[in-house]
């Protein structure tokens, strides 16, 4: 019953951005973006941020001492 279901969820999400298209056109607006992965995938294949070294927060600011 599930595999059902998310077939036909599948199916109304599919027939719904047919339908946002539609629309758009006949309002005369430009065509939606077409989405490209975000990259997730490659972040997670980077090294981790402790091999690194810490990055600290101010430490590039300059000292100010009493002269």
């Amino acid at each position: 019953m599930i595999l059902q279901l998310r077939a036909e969820v599948a199916g109304l999400r599919a027939e719904n951005a047919a339908l946002k298209d539609e629309i758009r056109r006949l309002k005369g607006l430009p065509p939606r973006p077409t989405l490209k992965p975000s990259g997730m995938e490659q972040s997670s294949k980077r090294s981790s941020p402790a091999a690194t070294g810490p990055k600290r927060r101010g430490s590039s600011r300059a000292i100010i001492t009493e002269e």
